[in-house]
């Protein structure tokens, strides 16, 4: 996008989003909308949501609608409205309750100007740091796009053949993982209805942006199935686990400090199983829809493309995986919590140890995480030795793991 051709986009978003902030304030007088944290949260929390769920969105922007990999001359993909809408979807409930989620510096801009024109005695003057917070978002997804896509600034003629390094893949997969840890804990911190929803959203989104890099697993259980279904590497597989569980860690981290501004930090939301159900329970709904995730990325994401296709892209796969997340969550988050991560229990692990109530500690959280894993795991196991009975032809003359 050309510098004139970005500065005159900006110019018409800034005025769509102060003239609808105005209409805002006409329509629905006198109420106002003030930009500005959420209480009990001060201006550094709301600015950091706003920075991470901009980046967010931004960064699904460049990688499923300005990739080359996602978008080869005639057969441009079909997914990256809906994968778009749901980077909204995931940052909407995550940072909703602690920013006002506006993720668009048109909109804090807007309601930053018509807020302070109505109230000249409270004017709204945080719209300027959430407008800074929201452009160094857009800044850092930038600077990913450029360190995970090597291929869109080198020639057009040397894209069909590039692989990603190693590294490359693995910060893929962190990533990833990190985006979804974080946005189950926030909307689990914050008391959010839509908890599987969020989740769901934030998976797909990711799927569909870094699919073409690291392929998009982003959980250890379906790892180990794509890697018993010899799709990856005993080697690469193990790099990925690894990155994996260090940006639940990171992710558990970030979590805890938000966790311990926030209106309910008097509360500790643990690993475990949920009131009125045992660990055997809990574990066994964790491996029922662990496996279905696994089973499902196996089926989408791993199986050959049909001959009659005219298409060369996987316009279902996010959707798919995504919905498994949505599905399990709601089935039985009342059970186990659902997880079906190992990188999201270790998350949840983390927060809980970081910052908990008072008066109620995290009840045995490592042992409660190891368990969770484990089941979780088994659910991996489980979906790569059904797909070898369900998927026969995959398998013809390949050994059980890839060289």
């Amino acid at each position: 996008l050309a510098w004139p051709v970005m500065l005159g986009y900006w110019v018409v978003q800034l005025a769509g989003g102060i003239a609808s902030a105005f209409c805002f304030c006409a329509l629905f007088a006198p109420r106002k909308a003030r930009v500005e944290a959420v209480p009990p949260f001060t201006w550094e929390y709301g600015a950091m949501a706003e920075l991470i769920y901009t980046a967010l969105l931004c960064f699904v922007v460049l990688n499923c609608s300005a990739s080359r990999r996602n978008n080869p001359r005639e057969d441009t993909n079909q997914f990256y409205g809906l994968a778009i809408g749901f980077a909204m979807i995931a940052g909407g409930y995550s940072a909703g309750s602690i920013s006002g989620a506006l993720l668009n510096p048109a909109v804090a801009i807007g309601f930053g100007v018509s807020g302070s024109a109505v109230d000249t005695v409270q004017p709204s003057g945080l719209f300027w740091c959430w407008t800074a917070a929201e452009l160094l978002g857009a800044a850092a997804a930038a600077v990913l796009f450029r360190y995970l896509r090597h291929e869109d600034f080198s020639f057009e003629e040397d894209v069909a053949g590039y692989e990603p390094g190693l590294a490359t893949r693995c910060f893929s997969e962190f990533l990833g993982v990190f985006v979804l840890v974080l946005t189950v804990g926030l909307n689990v911190i914050m008391g959010s209805p839509a908890v599987p929803w969020s989740a769901a959203a934030a998976l797909m989104c990711m799927v569909y942006a870094l699919g073409g890099v690291s392929k998009g697993y982003f959980n250890p259980a379906v790892t180990l199935a794509v890697v018993l279904r010899s799709r990856c590497s005993l080697r690469d597989g193990m790099a990925y686990v690894a990155a994996q569980l260090t940006a639940g860690i990171a992710a558990g981290l970030t979590i805890g400090w938000f966790h311990a501004a926030g209106p309910w930090k008097d509360i500790t939301y643990e690993l475990g199983p949920g009131r009125g159900y045992g660990p055997a329970c809990a574990g066994v709904a964790e491996l029922a829809f662990t496996f279905l995730q696994a089973y499902v990325a196996l089926a989408c994401g791993t199986a050959a493309t049909p001959a009659s296709w005219r298409t060369k892209q996987n316009n279902y796969s996010g959707l798919a995986i995504g919905s498994c997340y949505t599905a399990g969550g709601v089935a039985v988050g009342a059970v186990s919590g659902g997880e079906l991560n190992p990188a999201v229990c270790v998350g949840v692990a983390i927060a809980s140890l970081c910052h908990h109530g008072a008066y109620v500690p995290p009840h045995a959280p490592l042992s409660n995480c190891l368990a969770f894993c484990t089941w979780e795991l088994a659910g991996g196991l489980l979906a790569a030795a059904i797909f070898r009975k369900t998927h026969p032809g995959e398998f013809r003359k390949e050994p059980l793991l890839a060289k």
